[in-house]
């Protein structure tokens, strides 16, 4: 077969117009191959026969016609074997294309292999498009999956940063509330200290023994005093019981006073704070760029805060109103 037919042959395997240039060739022969590649059906026997025996025609077009452009065959310019009208049986160096024991196709022969490859490439065509759906749903499917997986991987790290949240929230609200046990109880534990030694200290003094006295006799009135003279009776001594009691009742009343004191003071630094804190957390809670789960627990946090600053109110107007009985009582 002469050069000039086996150009003319190698285009019509890849479906190509005569004289198209290497690269609209090599396009068109990566185009066949994703097309015809044995890989795409494994399972089908037959169609994996076929498909390479397609391979490999064309496979040898596109050696045929890169040998013929990058062998020095080709003239771009002028008349060539791989360009239409060209006269047959010259070469672009005017070398003849047909030997001893060569014998020349027939325009019969001719017709009929042009005819079957151009068979061959409708043929090609109708498989590739009957296969671009099942192509484009499978692509579709796989976009879907990843998708999918992304909006699952997304969805944990949601999750996984509201558990953490929560645990935040959870953990500074048991602070919190520890922290104000721990001011109660301590408070408590010291005035039950302080109640617990005074009454130790009184239960368990030292008692003094009482002088006797006796009791002095009357004396008759002296005929010398007139009656308008004035008379005092001598003063009478103090019980020391009532005066150590007296001690310790007042001793007991400016505790109760410390004390009041001391829960005045704490209650309207918690009220300070309560009412510090609340307009920060409304403040947070407007911000348009907070997320729903965020401004969730800052909602509840709020209410939380809120219902202690309304006791902590109550608990300082008590505190208040028992002071200025103690203070009153001392007046």
């Amino acid at each position: 077969m002469s050069e000039e037919e086996n150009i003319r042959k190698a285009y019509l395997y890849l479906g190509l117009e005569a004289g198209t240039g290497l690269p609209e060739v090599l396009t068109k022969y990566k185009r066949s191959v994703m097309v015809w590649h044995p890989d795409r059906a494994p399972n089908d026997p037959k169609w994996k026969d076929e498909a390479t025996e397609e391979l490999k025609k064309f496979n040898w077009a596109k050696d045929i016609l890169q040998s013929h452009f990058e062998g020095g065959g080709h003239n771009p310019t002028g008349p060539c074997i791989c360009k239409p009208g060209t006269v047959s049986g010259a070469g672009p160096a005017g070398r003849s294309n047909t030997g001893p024991g060569r014998r020349a196709k027939t325009t019969e022969e001719t017709n009929s292999e042009e005819a079957q490859a151009k068979a061959k490439n409708e043929e090609r065509a109708r498989r590739a498009a009957s296969e671009q759906p099942v192509q484009n749903e499978r692509e579709q499917t796989e976009q879907r999956a990843a998708q999918a997986m992304q909006d699952a991987m997304a969805h944990e790290r949601e999750l996984r940063d509201n558990r953490l949240r929560w645990r935040i929230a959870i953990g500074l609200g048991a602070a919190y509330i520890g922290l104000c046990l721990f001011g109660y109880v301590g408070t408590g534990v010291k005035a039950w200290w302080h109640t617990f030694t005074f009454n130790w200290e009184r239960d368990h003094a030292p008692k003094q023994e009482q002088p006797s006295q006796s009791i002095p006799t009357p004396l008759a009135p002296s005929p010398e005093l007139s009656p308008s003279t004035n008379f005092s009776p001598p003063a009478q001594p103090q019980d020391p019981d009532q005066i150590r009691r007296e001690q310790e009742a007042k001793k007991k009343h400016d505790q109760d006073i410390y004390f009041a004191k001391l829960d005045v003071d704490r209650y309207q630094r918690s009220v300070e704070h309560g009412q510090t804190l609340i307009p920060e957390l409304e403040t947070k809670i407007a911000d348009p760029n907070v997320s729903i789960t965020d401004r969730r627990q800052l909602e509840s946090y709020r209410d939380f805060q809120q219902k202690e600053l309304t006791k902590n109110i109550d608990r300082l107007n008590y505190a208040k109103s028992h002071l200025r009985e103690l203070q009153s009582a001392v007046d």
